[in-house]
C-alpha cells in the first residue's frame, strides 16, 4: 500500500516544511490556505463593519451577571452549589 502524506496550513505565510520532516511518503499533497476561505472571511469582516456602522450588530449579549456569582460565593456557598443555583458551569464560577 502506498503512504500518501496530506499538509495543510492556515495561512499562505505558514511553512510546511517540517509537517513531515524525516517521513517519506509515495505521494505527498499541500494545501496553503484555499482562496476561497479567504474571501469568505474578508466578506464576513466587511459586513460585520459595516453592521457596527449602522448599529446593527452589536455582539452576543451577556448571559453571565459575574456580581452575582461573586456575591453568592461571598456569603460562603460552595462553586457547585453556587453554578447550580445560577444555572452556569463550575468553570464559569471558578
Amino acid at each position: 500500500m502506498a503512504k500518501v502524506a496530506y499538509i495543510r496550513v492556515s495561512t499562505v505565510d505558514q511553512s510546511t516544511e517540517r509537517q513531515l520532516d524525516g517521513l517519506t511518503f509515495y505521494k505527498t499533497f499541500e494545501d496553503k490556505c484555499s482562496g476561497k476561505d479567504i474571501k469568505l472571511l474578508e466578506r464576513q469582516r466587511e459586513g460585520i463593519l459595516k453592521a457596527k456602522q449602522a448599529g446593527k450588530y452589536k455582539g452576543r449579549p451577556k448571559e453571565i451577571n459575574y456580581e452575582e456569582i461573586l456575591n453568592v460565593l461571598k456569603f460562603g456557598v460552595s462553586i457547585r452549589k453556587t453554578a447550580t443555583q445560577l444555572g452556569v458551569s463550575v468553570s464559569t464560577v471558578q
